[in-house]
């Protein structure tokens, strides 16, 4: 990804994808969308130290913080590095929801098709 300020960003490899898992995508998810660890956790149906832990390998993975603690106090703010993967992410997860559940079923009555 093109960067203006610090220019392009190192290709990703194999051994790159390789730290990636889908539980760490699904907790940038939840962070992303609940802003709050506490509530990022219970989306995700685990503690708040297992998702901790998850955050801190993200970190370690994108080389960002991701988010940071609130001004309030209350809940975490996205980086600018974080919010830039939400598309992204959001686009990886939707294709990978899609190729889980399978193909549609086939219903007769509105289909067209005609039997050779």
């Amino acid at each position: 990804m093109q960067d203006a300020e610090h220019g392009r960003g190192r290709p990703a490899d194999d051994n790159d994808l390789a730290e990636i898992d889908l539980g760490l995508l699904l907790a940038l998810e939840a962070l992303l969308r609940e802003r709050n660890v506490t509530r990022a956790a219970s989306r995700l149906n685990i503690g708040q130290p297992a998702l901790s832990a998850r955050l801190n390998r993200l970190r370690q993975i994108f080389a960002d913080p991701l988010f940071v603690p609130a001004a309030s106090g209350r809940g975490v703010v996205p980086t600018t590095r974080a919010v830039e993967l939400q598309t992204a992410l959001a686009d990886v997860l939707g294709k990978l929801r899609r190729m889980v559940e399978g193909p549609a079923e086939f219903d007769p009555l509105p289909s067209t098709r005609i039997r050779p």
